[in-house]
């Protein structure tokens, strides 16, 4: 790792879920036939040049097995400029739940005026499946022209740029992983929600090298962070206590308490103490708000012998959602309602950064001691990358750009990766992306995992559900899958 302690909640994002259930959902309506296909005039305009290409149809079938399958996708677009061009690029995205976008890269000769048939087919991976099912849209996102001049639309990334996925590893069947973390060796830890146990992996071919249960039933592990030396901390966020785990695969359980606080988020600073954040509300009647030492917004710090220490955010009902461990021993938290807080190592807090409409979901530190976050708009429909600085005055400012990614996201981890990027997972979405301070976005999406929640006729398709996200050394990506109980490694490029 390069030094970054990072984790995110995502209980908000099962609360939207919990609302896609009270209301009709188009993902789960019966699938209408495949068209041959449907008209689809989407263009993309580029600054004060014109238009390059237009796209004027989107159509095909397909069938799926498992991640991969065969596909049969027909587009029809052509160059409207003046220029030959010898390389296209475009974007197919589909809507629905789980939402997909793949892209294509095209060369040849392709001159003015004459139209462009593409066909997408054979051994396809099988995100293309949803563009056969439901409306999609096709938008091209580069051009490059015999005279050497090219074009390419804001925000888009090249087909060659996105990521791909390098490695798949399978954990025990319905495990249901919540959290990774890279050990020291390299190896993975990963936090098993319905085994309640605690997974050891070997990153390099994927064994299980050993899978210790949590001695409390039930306890609900969802987040872990490496500790000193080969020590991993994790928190139960049903069973109220902070674990830790040595690399023999011994346990340790401290209690938090309490029966009704939920510890989530958890980072270790430099003497050992692990800091963690406690995703509780004011309706929980088991944690008394009149005590001092008792609240429902709370940081709460545990150091290696067990005594744990709780200190109160100023802010009600702030839920806080990421936290991690500066370098300088200082404490950056996010809230649910908008507000970015930074506490000292004695837990006075210093400051809570005001809400400008954004809603922060990661926090984190690059090598260079810059801090980075990650939050989406106030719709959750874009994704914004930030830069936390100091002002003159020794406060901090945030300058955010956003990203444009289709559909609604619901943020369950994130990780900085050696650029400075943060990529980070969407549930919702079904997919890894990317957002970094130029504003592009890349992303990739991890197929259909086959479950669904709810009853009778609304239903929502869960996909894979990527919940947690880790950086390597060397830069790779590892994440978990909580619907597939599996551990995906990813090249970002």
């Amino acid at each position: 790792m390069i030094g970054i302690r990072q984790n995110i909640g995502s209980t908000a994002a099962l609360c939207v879920m919990l609302v896609l259930l009270t209301a009709p959902v188009a993902a789960a309506e019966p699938a209408p036939p495949a068209p041959a296909a449907s008209p689809m005039p989407a263009t993309i305009e580029p600054p004060g040049n014109g238009l390059p290409i237009t796209v004027t149809k989107c159509g095909g079938s397909a069938r799926v097995e498992g991640r991969r399958g065969s596909a049969r996708i027909d587009v029809n677009y052509e160059v409207t400029g003046a220029k030959t061009a010898d390389a296209v690029e475009f974007l197919m995205r589909n809507e629905f739940g789980p939402r997909y976008a793949i892209g294509v890269r095209d060369n040849g000769t392709f001159s003015p005026g004459v139209p462009i048939h593409h066909l997408l087919a054979a051994d396809a991976p099988n995100e293309i499946g949803p563009f056969t099912s439901y409306p999609n849209h096709c938008s091209l996102t580069y051009v490059h022209f015999t005279d050497g001049t090219e074009w390419r639309s804001a925000g888009s990334f090249l087909v060659a740029e996105r990521p791909e996925v390098i490695g798949e590893f399978g954990l025990p069947e319905n495990s249901r992983p919540r959290g990774i973390a890279i050990g020291a060796d390299g190896s993975l830890w990963v936090v098993e929600e319905r085994a309640n146990a605690i997974a050891h992996v070997d990153a390099g071919n994927g064994k299980l090298l050993g899978e210790y249960p949590i001695p409390t039933a039930q306890a609900d592990p969802r987040y872990i962070a490496r500790g000193a030396g080969d020590t991993m901390w994790f928190t139960e966020f049903r069973g109220a206590k902070i674990g830790t785990i040595s690399p023999d695969g011994t346990i340790r359980e401290f209690s938090v308490g309490c029966t009704g606080c939920h510890p989530g988020p958890i980072a270790v600073d430099a003497s050992g103490n692990a800091w963690f954040a406690e995703m509780n509300i004011e309706t929980d009647r088991s944690r008394p708000t009149a005590s001092p030492t008792y609240g429902a917004n709370v940081i709460g710090r545990i150091t290696p012998q067990g005594m744990v220490s709780e200190f109160a955010i100023p802010t009600q009902n702030s839920y806080p959602t990421a936290l991690f461990v500066a370098r300088d021993g200082t404490i950056w938290f996010t809230e649910s309602g908008g507000k970015i807080g930074h506490m000292a190592s004695d837990g006075k807090v210093l400051v809570e950064l005001a809400s400008t409409g954004e809603r922060p979901w990661w926090i984190g530190e690059d090598a260079n001691g810059v801090l980075h976050a990650l939050s989406t708009d106030a719709r959750a429909t874009r994704v914004g990358y930030s830069i936390l600085s100091r002002t003159p005055e020794g406060g901090y400012q945030k300058i955010s750009t956003f990203s444009p990614l289709s559909g609604l996201i619901a943020i369950t981890g994130g990780a900085l990766d050696l650029q400075g990027n943060i990529w980070f997972t969407d549930m919702l979405g079904n997919r890894i992306a990317r957002a970094g301070q130029d504003g592009r976005s890349a992303e990739l999406n991890l197929g259909r995992g086959g479950t669904s929640v709810g009853t009778g006729p609304i239903t929502v398709n869960l996909g894979t559900a990527p919940m947690s996200i880790a950086v390597a050394d060397d830069g790779t990506l590892w994440l978990v899958e909580l619907m597939t109980s599996r551990i995906i490694h990813i090249r970002p490029h």
